[in-house]
């Protein structure tokens, strides 16, 4: 589907470049949603670029992500 859920790095890195809703389980700067894109993954960690800047979290740390559709 359009809105495909990212759960394995061979998801994100697949992914790689597209634009994506994320999900933490814990806060970032106060934070746990962010929309962006995906940059980069390197083993159980991945880069992700948002408004704000570059985030960069483990898999772990991953509640949900999910494609966001191009209009």
């Amino acid at each position: 589907g359009l809105d495909r859920r990212l759960k394995k790095a061979a998801d994100f890195a697949r992914f790689a470049g597209c634009k994506a809703q994320v999900r933490l389980r814990h806060p970032v700067n106060g934070r746990r949603n962010f929309v962006g894109t995906v940059r980069a993954v390197d083993g159980d960690r991945v880069e992700f670029d948002f408004d704000g800047g570059r985030l960069d979290f483990a898999l772990a740390d991953l509640d949900r992500a999910r494609l966001v559709p191009k209009p």
